[in-house]
């Protein structure tokens, strides 16, 4: 059975990292071997009985010394080794063994090395290779630098699965030119490998780590490695570990690693390809991307990421980020729907370091113009977007007015370009003339929408707009203006009748959805759902009002601030407020049923005076929507929860809710999608934590199965107030 590939060029010593340009040595032939006797002696009877076994069949362990003794110096026959135990107790052969081994291009179906150290130095398996036999290859306790390893595979794969090596040393290994797959390879002893050559060798399915600590990698070659699956589990690379020429592919990161010991000269874009496993659903693309959601621990990948100081990686993993964004369906669906993803992904694309990557400037302009013309953009990016919009043409700013708007008030520049831009430049002084004078300093400015297809504007009080966009308060300053070109250009008032306004606005999409989301108060229902009478002291009543105003704040965008309801106190306290709402005792459950319906009316109530596209029924599920959709962001991080724990009184209510809709409206949700909003409220394991915000996310882009469900999403996302 040939089953060995051609040796390779060079044999470097273990333990020391050989300079690629120097001319490899090739691997020693094992002759006059010698080995001393093993604490299982092998009988001159075995040596007679299994004679034909040694010329022409497979070699167990027993074996083994035998062969090396006897067979070896003249050998040339390839060998298959079944089942080798080097072990320092029990029965198995050839158990402790006490000589030197030297191998070559030979095969063993089961090599195991369990609380065993080979006593000289010297030995090699060279060449080979290491697969798993009748056990897998769960080696404990063995140090692979007493091995060289050069050219030999080890591969673990036992019934479909890795085998785990623990307390496995890998210092000092040699095994350049080699192959390890299927394995997971945990030192919990020394949590470090140091001084170690895997050089030009192959890695598949292998898994590094150390559990909760750190595993630390020094002065460690992976030159020239080729790797695919290759997972860190909380590494660290301290220092000089080198991946200069390394082709990975699918490497996945699990908890957090630090990079900053990494070495790659001359980096080649894509050269290690990061695994879309990190995004493979809500909760990872929350994990390892979204460090707005996280803002205490941060988001993995973007931590992970910024511990590397080589440039190069950090711009080609965030270009491969941006790729995803467009071809894995599960972070596109993330990327349309959360806001804070968003915010996330694109702050990082404004890094000075990503100057000169196309793909990361076309990605952020693109985004700019989209979301510019539909969404208020975060502050954090504000300076970054200024700049951004310093370097447009005219044009571009006619065509982004909500974004430009935005900044009027704060950045001279733009504004002095934006108010040269004809007719706005006229526009704007009828407006100062009629309506309002700028003060001496030059620090009011009004703000100005003009729809160039027909010469319609908008003027809005800069301190409306303010509100509008700050504190959801509908403008009431206002003016709407026509442009007439010609030879006697002039600028005329015409009035606001609903009609015209809503004509106007939809031209200017954000403005149109904050327009429309001010003129619903939600208040009433977070002021019902306050409203039971408890026996409670001064300063849990004073509590419970400081939580009523908070919330009635969010609903009305008077305040973003997060107000933290998780401690033992707060979340007994909001629970016995709301409780009544979900209340399971056999006595209460009507009660709870029957203020959900108010709680239903009432919001439906609070709706039918914007709209009355859909019917009460549809209304309903809106209604629903809504609901589920606020108690489960309001629970979240962003407003009174924490990364690990959010209040478990509104996440009772949402879940609750969600029932109700699947009662009210049979099909309308499937099972399935229901179960997985419960899921994220309640996870079903003990070390999972709530996922509130993807929860809020995804019902706002959810679509309704009827025929009406598109009116239903449309109203959600129109008039949800967070």
């Amino acid at each position: 059975m040939d089953r060995i590939k051609n040796p390779p060029t060079i044999n470097v010593p273990a333990c020391s990292l050989q300079d690629n340009s120097q001319p490899p040595l090739p691997v020693s032939q094992a002759t006059n071997v010698s080995a001393l006797p093993s604490s299982n002696n092998v009988t001159q009877d075995d040596r007679l009985d299994d004679i034909d076994i040694y010329l022409h069949g497979e070699l167990q362990g027993k074996h083994l010394i035998i062969y090396l003794e006897k067979f070896l110096p003249t050998e040339t026959k390839k060998r298959t080794f079944v089942n080798i135990h080097f072990c320092t107790t029990g029965k198995s052969l050839p158990g402790n063994f006490k000589g030197i081994i030297k191998l070559d291009r030979q095969y063993f179906k089961g090599l195991y090395f369990n609380w065993f150290g080979f006593r000289s130095e010297g030995n090699e398996i060279t060449n080979s290779i290491i697969e798993s036999g009748k056990f897998s290859l769960s080696w404990f306790k063995f140090d692979m630098s007493k091995v060289l390893w050069v050219g030999t595979t080890i591969d673990g794969l036992y019934e479909g699965k890795p085998s785990t090596m623990k307390a496995v040393s890998f210092s000092c290994i040699n095994i350049s030119y080699g192959s390890l797959k299927n394995l997971i390879i945990i030192d919990h002893d020394s949590t470090c490998i140091e001084n170690a050559n895997f050089s030009a060798s192959r890695l598949e399915n292998v898994k590094f780590t150390c559990g909760n600590k750190y595993y630390n990698f020094e002065k460690t070659s992976f030159i020239n490695i080729t790797a695919s699956n290759l997972t860190f589990d909380k590494v660290k690379l301290v220092s000089d570990v080198n991946f200069t020429g390394a082709n990975i592919d699918n490497l996945l990161f699990l908890q957090m690693s630090d990079l900053s010991g990494l070495v790659a000269e001359n980096y080649k874009p894509r050269s290690i390809r990061l695994s879309p496993v990190m995004v493979k659903d809500d909760k990872n693309i929350d994990l390892y991307l979204d460090s707005i959601n996280n803002s205490r621990s941060g988001a993995i990948l973007f931590k992970i990421m910024d511990t590397v100081k080589i440039d190069a990686i950090w711009v080609d993993w965030l270009e491969q980020i941006v790729e995803w964004t467009s071809s894995i369906a599960d972070l596109q669906q993330a990327w349309m729907r959360s806001a804070t993803l968003r915010e996330s992904i694109i702050t990082q694309c404004f890094n000075k370091k990503c100057a000169n990557s196309a793909l990361i400037t076309s990605f952020r302009e693109k985004w700019l113009s989209d979301y510019g013309k539909t969404s208020v953009l975060p502050k954090t990016l504000h300076n970054e977007i200024i700049k951004s919009l310093r370097h447009k043409n005219d044009n571009h700013l006619i065509r982004n007015q909500f974004l430009v708007n935005q900044f009027i008030g704060t950045d001279a520049d733009l504004r002095e370009r934006f108010f040269k831009i004809h007719p706005i430049s006229a526009i704007k002084s009828y407006i100062e003339q009629h309506i309002f004078e700028s003060n001496h300093e030059g620090n009011i400015f009004p703000n100005i929408f003009f729809n160039h297809t027909n010469g319609e504007a908008m003027y809005i009080s800069p301190t409306d707009f303010s509100l509008l966009v700050t504190e959801n308060q509908i403008p009431v300053h206002y003016a709407l203006l026509k442009h007439q070109p010609g030879s006697e250009a002039k600028i005329i008032f015409f009035p606001c009748a609903p009609e015209k306004l809503h004509s106007f606005l939809t031209h200017f999409p954000a403005l149109h959805d904050l327009w429309s989301r001010a003129g619903i108060n939600l208040a009433p229902i977070i002021s019902f759902l306050f409203s039971a009478q408890l026996d409670l002291n001064n300063d849990e009543n004073a509590r419970t009002m400081k939580i009523k105003e908070h919330l009635i704040s969010l609903l009305t965008r008077k305040s973003t601030a997060p107000m933290k309801i998780t401690g033992h106190d707060d979340q007994l306290l909001l629970g016995s407020v709301l409780r009544r709402f979900y209340a399971t005792e056999e006595n209460a459950v009507a009660v709870a049923r029957q203020l959900r319906h108010e709680l239903i009316v009432l919001t439906v109530e609070r709706l039918a005076l914007k709209s009355n596209e859909l019917q009460d029924n549809e209304k309903k599920v809106a209604a629903y929507l809504l609901l589920i959709r606020m108690a489960a962001e309001m629970s979240s991080e962003r407003y009174c929860g924490i990364e690990e724990d959010s209040p478990e009184a509104l996440r009772r209510l949402a879940d609750i809710l969600i029932d109700d809709l699947v009662e009210f409206w049979p099909g309308i949700i499937d099972k399935i999608t229901a179960g997985h909003w419960k899921t994220c409220l309640f996870p079903g394991h003990s070390n999972a934590f709530p996922c509130s915000a993807i929860l809020a996310d995804k019902i706002g882009a959810w679509l309704p199965g009827a025929a009406s469900g598109e009116k239903i999403r449309k109203m959600v996302q129109q008039f949800y107030p967070l």
